[in-house]
């Protein structure tokens, strides 16, 4: 709260705004504040060669959290998608295009798991099939499913360091 007041004090202290690049400060008497564009600070991570853990399933417009114990990945090497789907795992061709992600059959194990698990690999495998919409914003994925098969939608992932 406090600082929400002296941000708030600074604002409408008739302050003075420089931009620098990609810096902005605000400067009013001794208080001052800077900003770094986003972009800069920190940057999208390339869809591929990185390493995407699932960590929100998206249901028109609700979002659930992936359960615990359940980890699914995703992996995009030379025209190749790795895929952990939270039971089991496999891979498909891909063909990306802008803010698009078409993909093969999904060939992968089958074997049976936890009912939480099964849930994630149905909305995976449902989502990452044909022609899919994706969009990067810093370390977060989020890819949608041109015509979904379920009610998943959507999946959010958050890149691996």
């Amino acid at each position: 709260m406090d600082q929400d007041t002296r941000l708030a004090e600074l604002l409408s202290s008739s302050p003075t705004v420089e931009l620098d690049g990609d810096t902005l400060t605000i400067t009013s008497g001794s208080a001052s504040i800077t900003f770094l564009d986003r972009e800069v600070a920190d940057p999208d991570r390339p869809l591929e060669g990185t390493t995407w853990t699932l960590d929100s399933l998206v249901t028109g417009d609700a979002v659930s959290s992936v359960p615990v114990g359940v980890t699914a990945t995703f992996t995009i090497v030379d025209g190749r998608a790795q895929v952990a789907t939270g039971c089991n795992t496999g891979g498909a061709s891909v063909t990306i295009g802008d803010g698009t992600i078409e993909f093969g059959p999904l060939a992968h194990t089958k074997m049976a798991c936890a009912a939480e698990a099964m849930e994630v690999e149905t909305a995976v495998t449902s989502v990452l099939s044909g022609t899919t919409t994706f969009t990067i914003e810093a370390g977060r994925l989020t890819i949608t499913a041109a015509t979904p098969t379920t009610a998943t939608t959507g999946l959010s992932f958050t890149a691996d360091r």
